[in-house]
């Protein structure tokens, strides 16, 4: 006789509770029924791996569904590795591309050492003749092209505040000392032109030459008698700070000069050590690589230059 097994209906429902807690489910919502996902758990354990060790974070012991939950929430940590990927990728690129642009000039990473041991004729000498030209003439050179502009700036500003005292001076004449200085100072211009005339005559007069100059001489005394001592010294103060403008500006100029011949001669170096085309950014670029400060302006006239040079060798 068999025995009859009788199951309470509180340990049939312990049972499911635990089946259900086990399972991943889905809820049909025409059917108003739930059942056990076999494919969600699955899911969850392919996002789980596909992420790595994000699913550690849920304990390391869950189940697969937990897992995946896991790793699902962990996927912006993958977004954000790739962003990152993205951006070193980037920064290796245009490292790249920097490299590819300077070609042979890439040698100007060579060691202090290397550079001043290197043959002159080898890749690193030419790169040295290049930092030498600009350490020894370039860099000199500009050095005294500023100054020159400082020296003149200074005696044009000397010079306006010299015109300033004059029309003050001027301001201040009575309508008698105006009257008197306007007519002399018409006599000397006078003067003047009639000397002029007489010295380019064809043929020269010597008589009237001196004639001539006898009047502009008297003019001259007329106008320096008209003239007030306020006057007189703003004038002779304007005088002498236009000739240091004249003495400045032929300095500034001749800085200038000494400049484009010592830009001539590095863009001339670095010509001869290139054998990719040469633009103020490869010049930047290996300015930068032999810590050197030349102001952008300037690379772009050496590079200028020295397009010039490739360009003429390559017609040859």
């Amino acid at each position: 006789m068999k025995a009859a097994v009788r199951v309470s209906p509180i340990a049939i429902t312990a049972v499911l509770a635990i089946g259900i807690a086990a399972q991943p489910l889905s809820f049909n919502y025409k059917s108003c029924s739930v059942k056990a996902d076999g494919a969600l758990a699955g899911n969850g354990n392919g996002n789980g791996g596909g992420n790595g060790k994000g699913g550690n974070s849920g304990g390391g012991n869950g189940n697969g569904g937990n897992s995946g939950g896991n790793g699902g929430g962990h996927g912006n940590s993958g977004a954000s590795g790739s962003a990152s990927a993205g951006n070193g990728s980037s920064n290796s690129h245009e490292h790249g591309s920097t490299a590819s642009a300077l070609g042979a000039l890439n040698a100007s990473n060579a060691s202090p050492t290397a550079l001043a041991n290197a043959a002159p004729n080898s890749r690193v000498g030419e790169i040295a003749a290049y930092k030498a030209a600009i350490v020894n003439t370039l860099q000199p050179a500009l050095t005294a092209l500023n100054s020159a502009k400082t020296t003149l700036a200074a005696a044009l500003a000397a010079v306006a505040a010299d015109q300033a005292a004059v029309a003050k001076a001027l301001a201040s004449l009575t309508p008698a000392q105006t009257t008197a200085y306007n007519n002399a100072l018409a006599s000397v211009t006078a003067a003047q032109a009639a000397l002029t005339a007489a010295q380019t005559a064809t043929p020269v007069d010597a008589n009237a030459v001196s004639a001539a100059q006898a009047k502009l001489a008297t003019a001259q005394a007329a106008l320096s008698a008209a003239t007030p001592a306020s006057l007189a010294t703003a004038q002779k103060n304007l005088a002498a700070d236009q000739a240091s403008v004249t003495t400045a500006q032929n300095a500034v100029n001749t800085a200038q000069a000494a400049v484009t011949s010592a830009i001539n001669t590095t863009a001339a170096a670095l010509a001869k050590a290139a054998n990719k085309a040469i633009t103020g950014a490869v010049v930047g670029a290996v300015d930068a690589n032999l810590g050197l400060k030349i102001d952008p302006a300037t690379e772009q006239q050496i590079a200028g230059a020295a397009s010039s040079l490739q360009q003429t060798s390559a017609s040859q």
